[in-house]
């Protein structure tokens, strides 16, 4: 037998009983909050924008449109992005390029009860019921109804389709009328893995954000069902919003889920109506917009 070919098969042997572990992050207080949480979810290419005095705390932004006039002028880099991460935009890079999960929308949260992937699947749908039927009980603005998955299928050979939750809405901008666009959301899981939680002393199951064939996916789709056409935020917006507040919903809907499960949406990824994308990356969790700013130092 070739000895290289020996050496080889033996190191790959041993390194098929390896688990990587996973690293403990440290919190750093120069970064953002957003940016802080957002690199614990492994999240890369982003990068915080100084704010300039004048314009106060950056805590007390108000919304996107301000957030987005402000940063406007970072025009290359996109806002919030690092130079490398702006490369990968594009449809090709969303799919080689090793930064560009910042811009693609994605979720993300840490699990410290679920102890294997069953028990994590189970949460999760359970964990998005229970905030729609919280939204509906707090007459919430849209009508929601809900499809979803709570188990792994290989509808073909080597394609598995991880658990999904997914709602069609109906109220302002979103209409149930098949001649017209309707809106749709969609939270796909992807791979389970253990890390840490930020500022977390333990590491737990989380979902996994990584730039690959199966990643945890964020999307908003306006869908014609009479031809069966979509435009979804994952890749493309090139559908002009029917006036559905995107960001405005998620914000609302995001404060009936748990405190460490948040909303990452990239620049121009989320509509806050006609023809308005946001300009800038934002973190939403529990009805909070944490945007990735920090205050220009005196």
């Amino acid at each position: 037998m070739d000895i290289r070919f020996f050496t080889l098969m033996i190191f790959l042997t041993v390194c098929s009983s390896c688990s990587v572990q996973p690293k403990k992050n440290q919190w750093n207080n120069d970064f953002s909050e957003a940016k802080n949480i957002s690199q614990a979810a492994g999240i890369d290419g982003l990068k915080d924008q100084v704010l300039a005095a004048e314009y106060g705390n950056p805590n007390g932004v108000g919304n996107a449109i301000e957030v987005g006039n402000i940063m406007s002028g970072y025009a290359s880099p996109p806002p919030g992005f690092t130079s490398l991460s702006s490369v990968g935009v594009g449809l090709l890079g969303l799919l080689i390029s090793p930064d560009t999960r910042a811009a693609r929308n994605s979720f993300f949260y840490w699990d410290k009860e679920s102890k294997n992937k069953t028990e994590f699947y189970k949460n999760f749908i359970e964990m998005m019921e229970s905030a729609k039927t919280d939204y509906e009980n707090n007459n919430g603005t849209f009508k929601l109804k809900s499809r979803y998955s709570v188990e792994e299928r290989t509808p073909l050979p080597l394609v598995t389709l991880k658990p999904y939750w997914a709602i069609r809405l109906s109220g302002p901008g979103c209409t149930t009328k098949k001649t017209e666009w309707g809106c749709g959301i969609g939270f796909n899981l992807a791979e389970i893995r253990n890390s840490y939680p930020p500022n977390g002393d333990k590491a737990v199951m989380h979902t996994d954000v990584s730039n690959s064939y199966s990643f945890t996916s964020f999307k908003i789709c306006l869908i014609n069902e009479e031809n069966r056409k979509f435009e979804c935020s994952w890749v493309s917006r090139g559908k002009v919003n029917q006036g559905f507040d995107e960001l405005k919903f998620m914000t609302e809907f995001s404060s009936y889920l748990p405190e460490d499960f948040y909303i990452y949406a990239a620049p121009n990824r989320l509509f806050t109506g006609r023809e308005k994308k946001i300009k800038a990356p934002i973190l939403i969790s529990q009805g909070v917009k944490h945007y990735f700013l920090i205050a220009e130092r005196l």
